[in-house]
Order: C-alpha cells, then structure tokens, then sequence
C-alpha cells in the first residue's frame, strides 16, 4: 500500500500489463470457448479504470470521479467531440482515396459492411454510441484522464505522448495476439500515431474525457467497418497521412486548439 502511495503513476503502469494479460493469455491459450471470449476480452481491458480505482482508494484522491465527471461539460465542447468522431475515419477514407487515384487499388468499406449499402447510415452510429461505455470507458479514464498530464507535468508534450503511446501499444499486444494479429512497424507506427492525435484532441478539450472516448471508438469504426486487407503501398500513404495530422496538429495547436496545462 505504501508503494502505490508513493508512487502512483509507477503503479499505474506496473499493474496494467500484468491484469489485462492475465485474461488475455486465457484466450491466447483457448481456455474459453469462442462464444464466451468477450469475457476475459472485457475483463482485461478494465485494468486502466481499475488501476485509476486502487490507486484512490489507497491515497484518498477523489480523481476517477473528477475524469468521469468532466463528461457533463460535454456541450462545451460540441465541435471537438464531432472531429473526435470523424478524425479517423476521414483519414482512413482521404488515404484510400490518394492511393486510389496514384493508381493502387484500395476499397473503402469492409467487404461485411459494404453488403449493407446505405444502412450503414443508420449501423454506425448504433454501433458507435453503445460502444462508448465498452473500451473507450474503461480505458481513457485511465490514459488520458489519469496518466497522461501527470507525464505531459514530468516529461512535456510530446515525450509524454512518445511514453503512453508507446505503452498502449504494448498493453494491446497480448490481446491482438489472442485474436491473431502479429505485431509490426507499421502496426506500431500507426497506433502511436493515432494516441498522439487522442491527447491532441483530449488536451484541446480542456482535459473532458469524452472527447477521447469519441476518438477512440472512432478508431473502432474505422477498424470495423473500414478496415480492408490493402497494399503495402496503400499503407504507407495512410501512416504518412496520420502523421501528417499528427505534425499539423502539434506544430499549428490552432487546429485542435491545443493548449498546454
């Protein structure tokens, strides 16, 4: 207990791994049948609201109800949350569209959901608001809301975001093993890419953790219903494009607004 109170944010990152893989080795080792593996997929991704929950309970802090409770400011921040919503599928869409037209071949809707045609108006946005209280609560209470100022306060901006970028991607390996994807450059590059543009958005908000929750299920949007197998070509126009917003919103802050604590 004494460990956790001195160092909180040491803790936060040396119990995350830990708890979410233990779950996520389960379905690495097929301990759960297939109909059943969302549980120990959901229980693993409770460690960073869970972490943020111990750390409170040992040092008396009142911060997850203070991350949590930024949501009610949600009308102050209207036009955030809808770039939060479109950011990544307008990159996914504007980078397919580039290499389409330097002549590689790249689809724009998964091959289940382009069967749905125009309903995909109304699936989306069923799919997208549910979702928030899944991934997007359980985990950027903890990484925007709990570690990252307390990073941006030790290393600044951009260290801060190279850290937990780095450490998120980390965290999903286990899980993405699970499920059968392999980890990779371009797998590591792009997700780094898309943490930088969440606490671009997140700290332009003014710290309202709903505007990263919007960014991160956009990013399941993307990976749900605009994820097709494409070139190599095709995939290094896409991470360049990402890290070009990620470039024009950390060297023009007018763009996200970004605004250092």
């Amino acid at each position: 207990m004494g460990f956790i109170k001195d160092h909180p944010l040491l803790f936060f990152f040396m119990f995350n791994i830990p708890f979410a893989w233990f779950w996520w080795l389960q379905i690495w080792f097929g301990l759960w049948p297939e109909p059943m593996v969302l549980i120990p997929s959901t229980l693993g991704a409770t460690s960073p609201i869970l972490s943020v929950y111990l750390i409170e309970r040992v040092t008396g802090s009142d911060e997850l109800r203070r991350i949590l409770q930024s949501v009610t400011e949600w009308g102050q921040v209207k036009p955030k949350l809808m770039l939060a919503a479109l950011v990544f599928p307008l990159i996914d869409i504007a980078g397919k569209l580039l290499s389409n037209l330097v002549g590689y071949e790249a689809s724009y809707l998964s091959p289940g959901p382009a069967e749905l045609g125009t309903y995909l108006l109304l699936v989306i946005p069923l799919a997208f608001f549910p979702g928030l209280v899944t991934s997007p609560l359980l985990e950027e209470p903890g990484w925007r809301g709990y570690a990252l100022p307390r990073l941006r306060a030790r290393y600044g901006r951009d260290v801060a975001s190279l850290m937990l970028g780095s450490y998120w991607w980390v965290w999903h390996q286990m899980m993405n093993a699970a499920f059968g994807l392999r980890p990779s450059l371009t797998g590591y590059l792009s997700m780094l890419g898309q943490s930088f543009i969440i606490d671009s958005l997140h700290a332009s908000s003014d710290g309202v953790i709903l505007v990263a929750m919007f960014a991160h299920q956009s990013m399941f949007i993307v990976f749900n219903f605009l994820s097709d197998p494409v070139s190599s070509a095709t995939q290094v126009i896409l991470l360049a494009l990402l890290w070009g917003v990620v470039i024009l919103f950390r060297k023009y802050p007018g763009l996200s607004a970004y605004r250092n604590p």
